[in-house]
């Protein structure tokens, strides 16, 4: 597992929050984004999940990425609708 604070980016997709956004709109902007981009995500509070990926991003916040090694679908998905 890792996590690091937004950067700019994720897949050419700008992860921070836009003036005058909520958190709300500004994560389904983002999720928005990558399904145009082909990505498969699932929105859970502020959290946009990409469980093809192990990825958990929250907008303007950070990204975070889990070991398929050691975490699996099934526990990336509990882990991360439990946060």
């Amino acid at each position: 597992y890792l996590e690091v604070p937004i950067t700019d980016t994720f897949y050419g997709v700008d992860l921070n929050r836009r003036p005058a956004e909520t958190a709300q709109e500004s994560t389904e902007r983002v999720a928005q984004e990558l399904q145009r981009q082909g990505i498969r995500t699932e929105i859970n509070d502020f959290l946009i999940l990409l469980p093809d990926h192990l990825v958990a991003i929250e907008t303007n916040e950070c990204v975070a990425w889990f070991d398929p090694e050691y975490w699996s679908l099934e526990d990336f998905l509990e882990t991360s609708f439990l946060a």
